[in-house]
This record gives structure tokens, sequence and C-alpha cells, in this order.
């Protein structure tokens, strides 16, 4: 199946965020640039 860019960036995020411990803050701020 196509992911849209943003659909795959998000997929990306998720993926890393299990891996890296980000504080919220920062995801929130990354997902507004998105």
């Amino acid at each position: 199946c196509a992911l849209s860019a943003g659909q795959l960036w998000v997929e990306i995020l998720k993926h890393a965020k299990k891996h890296f411990n980000f504080p919220e803050c920062l995801w929130e701020n990354i997902y507004w640039i998105i």
C-alpha cells in the first residue's frame, strides 16, 4: 500500500519513539512541523 509523505513520517516517528525517549514537548513540536 502507498503511504502519503505525512503518513510515512508519522510511522517513522512512532517507530523512533519506541527506541528513543524524547520529551513529549519535543514530539509535539515535530508533529507541528509536519
